[in-house]
């Protein structure tokens, strides 16, 4: 607490933020004072740091997506349109990021009708994926499956898959989490898990 530069640490809405505050006669030396421990942030994070200023993690994506030249489309039920909101808004001229409708799990491509017992399954979320990519043709769909009927507990999770256009991805997300936040948290282990396939 009492180094110099200081470190704050805040969590919010599912997000750790660091924020480095350092004191000298002008911005070009607080600056200076601030590298080494910003690089020790980073040796000591590594991937888990996904931006700097006032970068959200819906942003990094987007700048990924369009610096690969790549377009996206989100099918997703736990989270309830959030990962959608999030990247459209980042996505201003729509260049790299399809609006998905959400659907609901009897509904959809004929290839592609998931019974509602079946909507939490690792199954679900490939076939949405696929299904995302497959009907708006982008080269990336992300499907995110149902939670389940109960979120508590250590084996609580919630399945998502990243259909690419090469290969399918498969993920498994904890549900470990509070009430407020479960979905805000799960749309940014999504996000995150497509940043990190991107990087």
């Amino acid at each position: 607490r009492d180094r110099e530069p200081r470190v704050g640490i805040t969590a919010s809405d599912a997000t750790i933020t660091l924020r480095i505050t350092a004191t000298a006669r002008d911005e070009a030396a607080c600056l200076a004072a601030m590298e080494p421990t910003v690089a020790t942030i980073y040796e000591s994070l590594g991937d888990l740091v996904f931006g700097e200023e006032d970068d959200e993690l819906e942003d990094v994506v987007v700048r990924l997506l369009k610096e690969r030249g790549l377009q996206l489309a989100i099918d997703e039920w736990a989270t309830e349109g959030l990962v959608t909101k999030w990247l459209t808004k980042a996505d201003n001229d729509f260049e790299c990021v399809f609006r998905s409708e959400p659907t609901t799990p009897v509904t959809g491509h004929p290839e592609y009708v998931i019974p509602e017992t079946e909507a939490r399954s690792i199954d679900a979320a490939v076939s949405m994926a696929k299904m995302a990519q497959e009907e708006t043709t982008a080269d990336i769909g992300i499907g995110i499956a149902a939670f389940p009927a109960q979120i508590e507990g250590p084996d609580a999770h919630v399945n998502a898959a990243l259909a690419l256009p090469d290969k399918i991805r498969k993920l498994r997300f904890s549900c470990a989490a509070h009430p407020s936040v479960i979905r805000s948290r799960t749309a940014k282990q999504a996000l995150n898990a497509l940043r990190l396939t991107l990087s």
